[in-house]
C-alpha cells in the first residue's frame, strides 16, 4: 500500500511541476510560485539583507561630537563592508524574478466581470511577492551605494506596479535615494504627497517621518527636524532605533536652543538602559546642556564626580572634564571651565575629535578674551586632526592662517625690542639679563620634568586599571627582545609617548602641529649675501642655556640695528592690518599703526598707515582724527594715489574712464587684427605702448604685436618675438600663450627648430680648441651599450696599452644616449681618435644599422651637454665650429 501512495504522489508531483510553468495563470501555477518565492528564495534574499544591515549597525562608527546619522547606509565606508552581503540579495530577487514572475493573463471565462474583477485582470503581475523582490533589490543597491540604479528600481516598482501595496513604501526609499543624491526638492515633493495621504499605511508611518527629519537634517534644517522626528519616534519599531531617534532629538533641540527638552531627550535615552557608549554620552550631555540655576544642577554635578572615579571611565576622563567644563561655563566660572577644559586636554589620549572638540572651546576663550597669541596656541592644536569635513572648515582655517601669522609678527616684534634693549645695556648688565634668562629656564625646564613624571604615572596607572579590568585571558609574548615586538615595553612606552607629544600622525615632521615648512638658513642669493645684505654665514647649533645662543642676534653695530628696526616696521604694520581687517579689533589696530609712526617717522608704510587710519576713523565717525590723517596724506604725499582720491571728487571716475580708453584702444586695435590691417595693429601696438606705460593691459597689447608679427614677417622672425616675449612678459597667461605658440612651431617646423637650437646652441656652447677633449658618439637607446662599450674597451686595450681611458654613457632627450671615451690632452688627439674608431671594423659591425653620429667635445662643453640634455643642438654646433659640416 504505502508503494502506491508514494507512486501516485511522485506523479503529482511530476504533473504539478510540469503544470506550474510561469507561461500559465492559474490558481494552482500562483499558489507554486507565491510559495516558492516566499519560503525559499525570497527568504534566503531577505535575510542577507538583513544581516548586512546587522554587520553595518555593528560596526558604524558614531560619531558623538556631532549629529548622528539618522540612517546609518550614510557611511560609505562601511557601506562597502556591506557589499557581499547585499550583492546576494540583488542575485536572489534576480532570481525569484527571473523564475517565478507570472505575466501571463488567467484565462477570461466570459460573462459580466466586477470592479474587482477589472482590477484582477489589468495587473502587470500576479505573483506577489515579485514586487517587493524589486523593492528588495532597489534596498541593496542603494546600500550598496549604486544610487542611480536603485533609484531606476524604484522608478520601475512605482511604474508597473502603481496598484499594489508597495507602492507606499518605495516612495519612501525614492525619496532617501533622492536625499542620498543631494536632489532635496524631488525628495520634498515625493515626501509632501506622501504625508498628505489619508491611507498610507500605519507601519511605514514611522519610516515616512523619519526621512522627512533626513531631508532637513542634511539640509541643516535642524529645527525643522525635530516636529517629523518626534512624530517617528512615536511608531518606531525596534528598541535599537527608539534609542537613536531619542539621541538625535536630544542634539537636535540642543543645536536648536532648547536645553530643557535636549536635557529631557537625554534623559530618556538614559532610561531605556542603552549600550554603554549612547548611556556615557547621554550623560556627558546632558550635563553640557543644563540650565545654570536649575533644580538638577547638583544632581548632575554629581553624576560627572562619580563618572570621573569610576575606573571604566579611566579612557573617558578627557569627555568627563570637559562636561564639568561646559557647567562651569554655565555656571559663569570661566576660570575653572578653563582649568577643566586644559584638563580635559591633557587627558585626551586616543579620543582625537574630544582632543579637537576641547581645544578649539579652549581656543574660542581666548579669541573672545583678545589673548590671541594663546588662542592660536590652542586652534593650531586642534587643526592638527581636523579635516574638510568639520563645519565652517574654510571660515576655521582662515581664522587660524591670520592668528598664527598675527602671532608671528607680534613674536617679531618682543624679540627685537629685547634685543635692542640688550644692546642698549653695557656688557656686564647684559651678562647679567642673560644669565638670569638661563637660571629661569633651566628652572622651569626641571619642574616641567617633574610634572610629566607625575602626569605619565597616573597616566600608566589609569592604562594598568583599564588592562586589568577588560583583560580577556590574551597574554603577548614578553620576553624582550626590540622594543617594538615587546609589548609590555609598548603599553608603557605608548602613554609616555603621548604624554608628551600628543596623539600625533605617522608622518615627517611629527614634532610640530605647525606643519609650515621651516627653513634653518638665511635665503642665499649671490656671492652669499643673504636676503638681508648680509654675508650668509653658517651658524652653529647653540644651546639655549647658553650665553652665545643669545648674544648672536644683539644688535651692537648700526648695520645690524637697522635690520632689526626694519623687521619691527614690517611686523609693527602686518599686525595694525590683521588686526583691521582678519580679526576686526580696531582699537589695537590703530595702537599698531600709532606706534609705527611714532617710532618710525617718515618710514616706508607711513602712507598706508595715514591711509588705513584715516579710514578707521571715517567709518567710526571720528571727522576730527580722520581729517588729521587725511591732511597728513595730502601734506606729505600730494602726488599719490591716496591724496588724489581725498581732494578730487572726481578722480575716481577719472580713472574708470582713463580705464575705459585703454579697454576701448584695445578692443579698435584687436577688431583690426580681425580685419588682417596687420601693419597697422603693430603702429597702434607701439602708440599704446607709450601711452599706456604702466597699465596692466600692456602685456595684452604686446601679445596682440607679435601675433601681428607673425603675419607680417618669416617664421624665424616671428618666433624669435614669442620667445622673448615669453621671457619678458610678467602676465603669466601672456607668457603661458606665447610659450604654447613657441613650443607648437618648434615642434612642427624642422626649419624653425633648427635654426633656433642653432642659435641657442651659440649662447651655451663655447668654441673651445685647447684644454681637455672627450670623443663622444651619439646612439640610439636601441643599440646594445654594454656591448659597444666593450669593443670600445678592446680597441683601448689594442692601441693604447699603457694609457687608461674612461668610458661612460649618459641619457640624454630625444631617446639618444651618449658614449663618451675620456679623456684626451687636447682637440688633436680627440680628432685621430675619431679616425681610428671609424676605421675598427668590430665597432662598426655593432652599429650596423643603427642611427650613430660622432663628435669631439671639450671638457666644458660636455658638462653643458649633460646639463641642457638635446644633442641635436651640440650636434649643430659640432658641425659648424669643429668638423666643417661633415657628418659621421
Amino acid at each position: 500500500m504505502r508503494k502506491h501512495i508514494l507512486k501516485y504522489s511522485l506523479i503529482l508531483a511530476i504533473f504539478l511541476v510540469a503544470s506550474c510553468s510561469t507561461e500559465k495563470n492559474t490558481s494552482t501555477t500562483r499558489t507554486y510560485h507565491n510559495i516558492t518565492a516566499r519560503y525559499n528564495i525570497f527568504f534566503n534574499g531577505n535575510e542577507s539583507f538583513k544581516k548586512g544591515v546587522k554587520r553595518m549597525e555593528d560596526a558604524f562608527p558614531n560619531d558623538f561630537t556631532r549629529i548622528l546619522p539618522l540612517f546609518l547606509y550614510t557611511d560609505k565606508n562601511v557601506a562597502s563592508s556591506i557589499a557581499p552581503d547585499m550583492e546576494r540579495a540583488i542575485q536572489k530577487a534576480t532570481k525569484v524574478i527571473t523564475l517565478h514572475s507570472i505575466t501571463a493573463k488567467p484565462e477570461y471565462k466570459g460573462g459580466p466581470q466586477s470592479q474587482k474583477q477589472k482590477d484582477f485582470y489589468a495587473q502587470n503581475e500576479y505573483n506577489r511577492y515579485v514586487p517587493g523582490n524589486y523593492l528588495l533589490m532597489g534596498k541593496a543597491y542603494l546600500y550598496r551605494h549604486d544610487l542611480h540604479i536603485a533609484l531606476e528600481t524604484f522608478k520601475f516598482v512605482l511604474a508597473e506596479y502603481h496598484y499594489d501595496e508597495v507602492r507606499y513604501e518605495t516612495q519612501v526609499w525614492r525619496a532617501r535615494t533622492h536625499i542620498m543624491l543631494e536632489e532635496y526638492n524631488e525628495a520634498e515633493d515625493i515626501l509632501e504627497v506622501l504625508t498628505g495621504t489619508v491611507e498610507f499605511p500605519d507601519k511605514h508611518r514611522s519610516d515616512l517621518y523619519a526621512t522627512l527629519a533626513d531631508l532637513y537634517m542634511q539640509q541643516e534644517a535642524y529645527e525643522q527636524a525635530i516636529e517629523p522626528l518626534t512624530k517617528a519616534l512615536k511608531d518606531v519599531k525596534t528598541k535599537d532605533q527608539r534609542i537613536r531617534y531619542s539621541y538625535i532629538l536630544a542634539q537636535l533641540h540642543q543645536e536648536a536652543g532648547d536645553p530643557t527638552m535636549a536635557s529631557e531627550y537625554y534623559r530618556k535615552v538614559i532610561k531605556l538602559n542603552p549600550s554603554y557608549e549612547f548611556s556615557f554620552n547621554a550623560r556627558i550631555n546632558r550635563a553640557s546642556v543644563f540650565m545654570a540655576g536649575s533644580d538638577n544642577a547638583k544632581e548632575i554635578k554629581e553624576e560627572l564626580r562619580k563618572m570621573l572615579k569610576d575606573d571604566k571611565n579611566a579612557e573617558f576622563k578627557d569627555q568627563i572634564y570637559y562636561a564639568q567644563g561646559n557647567v562651569a561655563f554655565r555656571e559663569g566660572n570661566i576660570d575653572e571651565a578653563l582649568d577643566l577644559y586644559k584638563l580635559s586636554s591633557i587627558n585626551s589620549i586616543s579620543n582625537t575629535q574630544q582632543k579637537t572638540t576641547t581645544c578649539i572651546t579652549i581656543a574660542d576663550i581666548y579669541y573672545e578674551r583678545q589673548d590671541y597669541e594663546l588662542a592660536d596656541s590652542y586652534y593650531d592644536s586642534a587643526s592638527v586632526y581636523l579635516t574638510d569635513e568639520y563645519p565652517d572648515y574654510d571660515q576655521f582655517m582662515l581664522k587660524t592662517r591670520s592668528l598664527s601669522l598675527l602671532v608671528q609678527n607680534l613674536q617679531i616684534i618682543q624679540l627685537e625690542d629685547s634685543l635692542q634693549m640688550l644692546a642698549g645695556l653695557d656688557e656686564a648688565s647684559r651678562l647679567a639679563v642673560i644669565d638670569s634668562i638661563i637660571a629661569r629656564l633651566q628652572l622651569e625646564e626641571q619642574r616641567a620634568r617633574e610634572e610629566e613624571a607625575r602626569a605619565m604615572q597616573d597616566q600608566q596607572y589609569n592604562r594598568m586599571a583599564l588592562n586589568q579590568s577588560q583583560r580577556t585571558g590574551y597574554t603577548a609574548d614578553q620576553s624582550g627582545g626590540w622594543y617594538f615586538y615587546n609589548q609590555a615595553a609598548k603599553s608603557f612606552g605608548q602613554p609616555e609617548f603621548r604624554m608628551k607629544w600628543g596623539n600625533r600622525k605617522l608622518e615627517d615632521n611629527w614634532r610640530r602641529s605647525n606643519k609650515r615648512e621651516i627653513s634653518f638658513e638665511a635665503e642665499v642669493g649671490e656671492e652669499g649675501v643673504d636676503s638681508t645684505g648680509v654675508l650668509a654665514e653658517k651658524q652653529k647649533v647653540l644651546s639655549n642655556k647658553s650665553r652665545e645662543f643669545y648674544l648672536q642676534d644683539v644688535p651692537l653695530n648700526d648695520s645690524m640695528m637697522q635690520i632689526s628696526n626694519a623687521r619691527i616696521m614690517d611686523a609693527l604694520f602686518n599686525v595694525g592690518t590683521i588686526y583691521r581687517n582678519d580679526l576686526g579689533d580696531i582699537p589695537r589696530s590703530v595702537d599698531a599703526y600709532t606706534d609705527l609712526l611714532d617710532r618710525y617717522p617718515g618710514n616706508d608704510y607711513t602712507l598706508s598707515s595715514y591711509y588705513n587710519l584715516y579710514f578707521i576713523y571715517n567709518e567710526e565717525n571720528n571727522m576730527q582724527l580722520a581729517n588729521v590723517y587725511k591732511q597728513s596724506i595730502i601734506r606729505e604725499f600730494p602726488e599719490s594715489q591716496p591724496a588724489q582720491l581725498l581732494t578730487n571728487p572726481n578722480y575716481a571716475a577719472e580713472l574708470l574712464a582713463k580705464e575705459n580708453e585703454v579697454n576701448y584702444y584695445y578692443e579698435r586695435t584687436y577688431q583690426m587684427y580681425q580685419q588682417g590691417n596687420y601693419h597697422q595693429v603693430i603702429r597702434d601696438v607701439d602708440t599704446a605702448l607709450v601711452r599706456y606705460t604702466d597699465d596692466p593691459n600692456v602685456p595684452k597689447f604686446q601679445l596682440l604685436k607679435v601675433l601681428a608679427i607673425g603675419k607680417t614677417e618669416d617664421i624665424l622672425v616671428f618666433t624669435q618675438a614669442l620667445d622673448s616675449l615669453a621671457g619678458s612678459t610678467t602676465d603669466q597667461q601672456v607668457s603661458d600663450m606665447a610659450g604654447m605658440i613657441l613650443a607648437y612651431i618648434l615642434n612642427t617646423d624642422q626649419e624653425v627648430k633648427t635654426e633656433t637650437q642653432k642659435i641657442e646652441a651659440e649662447e651655451i656652447y663655447s668654441p673651445d680648441t685647447s684644454g681637455i677633449f672627450f670623443y663622444g658618439l651619439f646612439v640610439n637607446n636601441r643599440v646594445d651599450i654594454n656591448q659597444l662599450k666593450f669593443e670600445f674597451i678592446n680597441l683601448n686595450l689594442d692601441n693604447f696599452p699603457n694609457n687608461t681611458f674612461d668610458i661612460v654613457d649618459e641619457t640624454l632627450d630625444e631617446g639618444e644616449i651618449a658614449i663618451y671615451v675620456k679623456q684626451f690632452p687636447d682637440m688633436a688627439d680627440a680628432s685621430e681618435y675619431v679616425e681610428l674608431v671609424r676605421r675598427n671594423l668590430t665597432i662598426s659591425s655593432t652599429l650596423q644599422g643603427v642611427n650613430y653620429r660622432t663628435f669631439i667635445i671639450s671638457e666644458g662643453n660636455a658638462e653643458t651637454l649633460l646639463s641642457d640634455k638635446v644633442p641635436d643642438k651640440y650636434w649643430l654646433f659640432f658641425r659648424k665650429h669643429y668638423s666643417n659640416g661633415e657628418g659621421n
